[in-house]
């Protein structure tokens, strides 16, 4: 339970944001009036597992051997351990010149440890062109001297 008061949360809200998402919010309001928001999550849940199954599936067959996956309990991403001396902050750049985002693994660590870890976000609508992007960069791995990533701008 807590308080609120209306006139200084509206005022705030409204400096402190530029563009609030109305047709979004009508919407989510519109779902839990109706009762179909649990229905929704349920089906959102459901894809993203789907996805995050397929991911991981594809990563055993298409990465280099020695590639490690760990599903996260609680949550759609999946931390990908690459061989050896892969450079994941080096490959997140060469990633994103193919339109393709990944977070390195020292981006969550204080320390720069995981040094050859990605996370991936499997909330995504799996389709032929994420499948194709895991083919692509599983086999380019598979193919490429880990000092040569780590070696890139």
């Amino acid at each position: 339970m807590g308080w609120l008061v209306l006139e200084q949360t509206e005022y705030l809200k409204y400096v402190g944001n530029l563009a609030t998402p109305t047709h979004s919010q009508l919407t989510v309001a519109e779902m839990l009036t109706k009762g179909r928001y649990e229905h929704h999550l349920r089906q959102a849940c459901n894809q993203y597992r789907q996805a995050m199954d397929r991911m991981t599936a594809a990563i055993g067959v298409y990465f280099p051997p020695g590639t490690r996956v760990t599903q996260t309990e609680g949550g759609f991403v999946i931390w990908v351990e690459l061989p050896g001396t892969v450079d994941a902050t080096a490959l997140s750049r060469r990633a994103l010149m193919q339109g393709i985002t990944i977070a390195p693994g020292p981006m969550f660590s204080a320390t720069q440890k995981y040094r050859n870890f990605i996370r991936l976000n499997c909330a995504v609508d799996w389709d032929e062109q994420v499948n194709q992007a895991l083919v692509r960069w599983g086999r380019w791995l598979a193919s490429t001297d880990p000092d040569c990533i780590s070696q890139m701008p």
